[in-house]
């Protein structure tokens, strides 16, 4: 089948930087099974344009504002040398010109560069996720989703055998839609009540790697709606900016972690800026060791301490309200990165005064973002 070639289209450079930024995460070459991964797709349409970044696990298409056209064209260019040529010219726009059916000219300026072209043929072909079967939506605001993929994504696991750990969950209720990440040995989870779920009838839960919800966070900085859509085997979104995500969904069952928060009725209530300050503080001495900070209670107030080779901290956090946290010991990265992202003035402390090695529940004055962490050992 021949090509269908066409002469030339102008693109704005600074717009075109900013939409290859985003494609380049996408075909980085991670999960490479053929040579054209590593490129993206420029099809231009009356005027319209758009680019196209796929590794076959994860997939974006970015709408392109054209400035000069001079028909319809598809190219398959090397997303990492485009992008390195973009972001380095000073002239305002861009024009890509065909030279023959496997190179195009790129003029920046006085600038000229040859660049070869892929087979668009070739490259990985995404089917649209609604005519892959049965679907299921819901609606968002996009800032929302980034915040809930933020306060979740960093208890999720990176490399860990237990594959269905290195991902988030979305869990779809027709009344609330939740995101889980755990790594087995801490758990965050954030609810949201408002989300809309026009098409869901029944429960779903779909798991969503964690390397495609860091791309997807990239998208979601803008005012405006995200639609989710999941099918069987894909997660979707759609932004109202005319952005869209795909992800292909892991196959396995999550961990039930309904079943691992437990309800306790002993609370201590702390001030969130000064437990926050004493754990950056104590960090600074655990990391340099095993990562170990220990709270002891005290009467109305708890020791915070680090030891480790190169010396050792203590402070003392007063005013403290309830039950007063028993003495207890734990990776300071795994409090610290909780606390860091709650809201409001007070930290929500849950444990159980009568075992060591039981489950921590922290919560903030934001009650939709809860929690969970094991202790060390003593």
């Amino acid at each position: 089948m021949e090509r269908r070639i066409i002469m030339k289209i102008t693109l704005n450079t600074e717009e075109l930087k900013e939409k290859l930024t985003l494609a380049k995460g996408v075909s980085s070459g991670k999960n490479m099974v053929m040579p054209t991964q590593a490129h993206c797709l420029i099809e231009v349409k009356e005027k319209a344009g758009s680019i196209f970044a796929t590794d076959t696990d994860i997939a974006v298409n970015l709408p392109l504002s054209v400035e000069e056209t001079e028909g319809e064209i598809t190219l398959c260019l090397h997303t990492g040398m485009l992008y390195d040529i973009v972001k380095t010219i000073e002239s305002e726009t861009v024009t890509i010109e065909t030279v023959n059916s496997d190179q195009v000219l790129l003029r920046a300026g006085k600038s000229k560069f040859k660049l070869n072209c892929s087979d668009p043929e070739m490259y990985p072909h995404w089917e649209d996720p609604v005519y892959s079967g049965d679907v299921h939506t819901v609606v968002l605001p996009a800032k929302r989703l980034l915040e809930m993929i933020d306060k979740t994504i960093f208890a999720a696991g990176d490399n860990d055998v237990r594959y269905t750990l290195n991902s988030l969950l979305f869990h779809i209720e027709p009344d609330w839609f939740r995101l889980v990440g755990t790594d087995g040995n801490r758990l965050a989870l954030i609810t949201d009540f408002s989300a809309e779920t026009p098409t869901l009838k029944d429960p779903i839960k779909a798991i969503v790697p964690k390397r495609a919800c860091q791309e997807l966070k990239k998208l979601l900085k803008e005012d405006g709606n995200v639609q989710i859509t999941v099918t069987e085997k894909i997660a979707w979104f759609l932004l109202e900016n005319g952005i869209s995500f795909m992800t292909r969904t892991i196959e396995g069952t999550y961990p039930s972690y309904e079943n691992v928060i437990p309800n306790y009725e002993n609370m201590a209530t702390i001030s969130r800026d000064s437990l926050l300050k004493a754990l950056k503080l104590s960090s600074i001495v655990a990391s340099e060791d095993s990562g170990r900070v220990t709270i002891k209670g005290e009467t109305g107030a708890i020791e915070v301490k680090a030891e480790a080779p190169v010396g050792n901290y203590s402070d003392t956090i007063e005013d403290i309200y309830g039950e007063i946290p028993k003495e207890v010991s734990f990776n300071f990265k795994y409090l610290l990165d909780a606390i860091s992202r709650m809201e409001g003035d007070n930290i929500y402390y849950r444990f159980n005064p009568e075992e060591e090695l039981t489950p921590i529940v922290i919560t903030g004055d934001d009650t939709d973002f809860l929690y969970v962490f094991m202790p060390l050992r003593q």
